[in-house]
């Protein structure tokens, strides 16, 4: 939002992949970019490339890697 006098704030928002408990929730993100358009505030999304253990959340055990990127671009 530009005012007389005061620079536009920018905003950065950032995923952290999407899965139950250990990622962005779709819902959030896509409220924040909405909100961030509403009022015409510039802001780049960006996503973090590394790889993150995967947590079974039923079974609480570990059962690889993924990879942050990959499943926020999805």
């Amino acid at each position: 939002m530009k005012r007389a006098g005061v620079n536009a704030v920018n905003s950065l928002v950032l995923l952290a992949g999407c899965a139950l408990g250990d990622g962005s929730c779709i819902e959030e993100a896509i409220l924040t970019y909405l909100t961030l358009e509403k009022y015409n505030y510039p802001y780049q999304i960006m996503v973090v490339d590394m790889q993150v253990v995967s947590i079974n959340h039923i079974t609480e055990n570990t059962e690889g890697n993924r990879n942050v990127l990959v499943e926020s671009v999805y």
